[in-house]
């Protein structure tokens, strides 16, 4: 995933909000800054992103119920739960409801970025592994050149990519 990937931020704190869209717009991603967890499902059914950062606690609909509806809106977006209120309880629930990861407040910057990163990073390894696998089933089968081809150039190293890439 490149750094201008579209991230859903959820919070009902307008602090912790503006930090969050603040922090994640200097390091080059695109946010969605909304006040509450209604208000995210409502966004999310419309308007496709890469990762979520949802609060846990918000007034309207809490973070892993937010979760859930995430998980059937936009199935394989990683979801990052925010919380305050960190207990093996919460983490335990958070975790196995889908989240990707949690984060406890107060946030720090270094780990907002590195969890982000690394969450959008992993993110796109699975789209290319499945990439990879479907086209290695359609070259296996008996389809079109055409489909092949549009396997082969999906998967190939970018040509800045060949350019910086030096035999061993």
């Amino acid at each position: 995933m490149t750094a201008s990937a579209v991230l859903l931020v959820a919070d009902d704190d307008p602090v912790v909000r503006d930090f969050l869209a603040e922090v994640l717009v200097r390091e080059g991603y695109q946010v969605r800054a909304v006040s509450g967890g209604e208000e995210c499902v409502q966004v999310a059914a419309t308007e496709p992103f890469d990762l979520a950062l949802v609060d846990l606690r918000m007034p309207d609909l809490d973070g892993i119920d937010v979760l859930k509806r995430l998980a059937t809106l936009q199935p394989g977006v990683p979801v990052l739960i925010l919380t305050a209120f960190v207990t093996m309880e919460t983490a335990i629930e958070a975790i196995q409801a889908g989240a990707w990861d949690y984060l406890s407040k107060p946030l720090r910057v270094e780990e907002i970025e590195v969890t982000v990163r690394r969450a959008l990073e992993v993110q796109r390894l699975v789209r290319e592994t499945s990439t990879a696998r479907s086209c290695a089933s359609a070259t296996a089968s008996r389809t079109s050149s055409a489909r092949r081809r549009r396997c082969w150039r999906s998967t190939r190293p970018s040509r800045a990519s060949r350019r910086t890439t030096r035999p061993c």
